[in-house]
């Protein structure tokens, strides 16, 4: 069992959970949810095509949880004037960073860390 920390406003609430499906692939969960399984807590991102084709719907949208970490390219020091490790963290900021901040159509931009519980629809 674990505890989702949800807050809208100044509201805060802790759910306790005990999930019937643990996975550490938010690809599988994703699959899940659309399958009609359950409920999934999932990037936003992950979600966007399924919540506009209405083959998901999101669940408890006026909610937030907590920010997720930061996101980091590592590589070893030895690595750091090699133009190919440059040229993919290039490629992660240019394409990986906005990817994950590009909003829902029709909805307002999706605050840092946020993300969606999602079921079948």
């Amino acid at each position: 069992m674990f505890r989702l920390h949800l807050s809208r406003n100044a509201q805060r609430a802790e759910v306790p959970l005990s999930p019937k499906l643990s996975v550490d692939d938010p690809a599988v969960l994703h699959a899940a949810a659309a399958a009609g399984l359950g409920i999934g807590l999932l990037p936003e991102f992950l979600c966007r095509q399924g919540l506009v084709t209405s083959r998901l719907k999101a669940v408890l949208p006026e909610w937030t949880v907590p920010p997720a970490a930061a996101l980091y390219a590592l590589y070893p020091l030895s690595l750091e004037s090699d133009p190919r490790v440059q040229q993919f963290v290039d490629f992660l900021a240019a394409n990986i960073v906005p990817a994950l901040a590009v909003p829902v159509a029709g909805r307002a931009p999706a605050a840092p860390g946020r993300e969606a519980a999602a079921a079948a629809h």
